[in-house]
């Protein structure tokens, strides 16, 4: 990431620096690098070096450790922050087949909400295929008024795939089903925001946070009033978080007048999932106030952003879903998701279930973004009043969530 106020010349410079560090770090291992650069399309200070360590034969290998980034700085008069670019998932989960599917009353989700207004809902995920839905969902879907392209695909590893490509092929459908329970939560709301699609992740359901950082910086630019990101990534080393990622979701805490919130997934233990998700008496997920454990961002930036709000899910009024992370700490809001099937989020237009925190977050951004269109009155609220308006606390999860804050799904899953 440089400054803005960097001509060429010297961005070339700090570029090509960079490649000696790593060229002489791989030299010590007898390989070579080859290297790929990546710009972030609308924002001229963002870059990515991609490094693929080859033999001298120039076939590729499994590589040594990434070196640490060379010495940047991160004041206004630093030319540049470098930093590891890290790899980015979804937060796991498993899927399951919805037993209340049936496919005799056709499988597409309804929308009968449409209308006009000026909220946009940003969502960060593997995109959207909109055969999920009826043909409204076209009139849902943000388009750039800037640009003759809407820039909507930030994943940059396959060169094929036009800017403008966002269609979700995941074979689970992650960000479809994110996209479906953020809408179904938004209740009886006078009409639906845009959908600003982000393909931030490939069909692996794998980005970086330069990906997200680049969406991060498009959405900024063009006002979105709530991002929704169900995805993360633990540290390899330290818990040392990623400088440009947190500077970009700090510039979404200074955005206008009312900051852009971004719900975060806190996070959940990888698979396998093995036991039935109401079953264990205590929550098996990892606690992120505990210093021994490992921290999970973006969620964990709420400790320092206002505006990065972290969700999980709650299986009662003491403890969160089973293999999903919680913390009095970093996380801001638990779904209590009951009935009538616990943890999970059923979604009968795609036929599974969908188990993790990566499922709450919409439905806590849905809620939120709910309320904000239902409120009437000259005054238009905040987003933290929508969000003070749509929770409670509970003392019984005061060491699950931030003031033992929740949102009561019922049973309307």
């Amino acid at each position: 990431m440089f400054s803005a106020r960097l001509n060429d010349a010297s961005r070339t410079q700090q570029i090509n620096s960079i490649k000696d560090y790593v060229t002489n770090y791989l030299a010590l291992y007898g390989y070579i690098p080859s290297f790929r650069e990546i710009y972030c399309p609308c924002d001229s200070t963002l870059y990515n070096l991609n490094v693929t360590p080859l033999y001298a034969s120039g076939s590729s290998f499994q590589p040594p450790p990434p070196p640490p980034p060379p010495q940047g700085g991160s004041g206004g008069d630093i030319p540049y922050v470098a930093s590891i670019n890290n790899s980015l998932l979804t937060d796991v989960k498993k899927q399951i087949e919805d037993p209340n599917y049936n496919p005799n009353t056709g499988n597409k989700y309804t929308l009968n909400k449409i209308g006009t207004n000026s909220k946009l809902l940003a969502i960060m995920d593997t995109g959207l295929d909109p055969d999920y839905f009826d043909s409204q969902i076209s009139q849902l879907i943000w388009n750039d008024p800037h640009r003759a392209k809407t820039l909507r695909n930030f994943t940059f590893n396959n060169p094929s795939l036009p800017d403008e490509y966002f269609n979700d092929d995941h074979l689970g459908k992650h960000g479809t089903a994110v996209t479906t329970i953020a809408l179904q939560a938004m209740g009886n709301v006078p009409s639906y925001p845009h959908i600003m699609v982000l393909k931030v992740l490939d069909k692996n359901e794998s980005g970086s946070t330069f990906n997200v950082g680049c969406a991060l910086s498009y959405a900024i630019q063009n006002h979105a009033t709530i991002i929704n990101a169900s995805l993360g990534y633990y540290p390899t080393t330290h818990d040392i978080p990623d400088p440009v990622l947190f500077h970009y979701l700090n510039l979404c805490n200074t955005a206008g007048t009312d900051s852009i919130f971004v719900f975060a997934a806190a996070g959940n233990l990888p698979l396998p999932h093995n036991n039935p998700l109401c079953s264990s008496p205590t929550p098996t997920g990892n606690n992120l106030s505990d210093v021994t454990g490992r921290l999970f961002y973006p969620a964990c930036f709420s400790d320092n952003l206002h505006n990065v709000i972290t969700i999980t899910g709650l299986k009662d009024f003491n403890q969160s879903c089973i293999y999903q992370n919680y913390s009095e700490k970093y996380v801001s809001i638990g779904v209590l998701n009951q009935s009538p099937s616990c943890c999970s989020f059923s979604l009968q237009s795609i036929n599974l279930g969908f188990e993790g925190s990566s499922f709450a977050t919409p439905f806590a951004s849905g809620k939120v973004m709910g309320r904000l269109l239902s409120s009437v009155g000259a005054t238009v609220p905040s987003i933290r009043q929508c969000i003070n308006f749509v929770t409670q606390t509970n003392g019984s999860l005061l060491s699950v969530t931030k003031d033992g804050r929740y949102i009561d799904n019922g049973s309307s899953q």
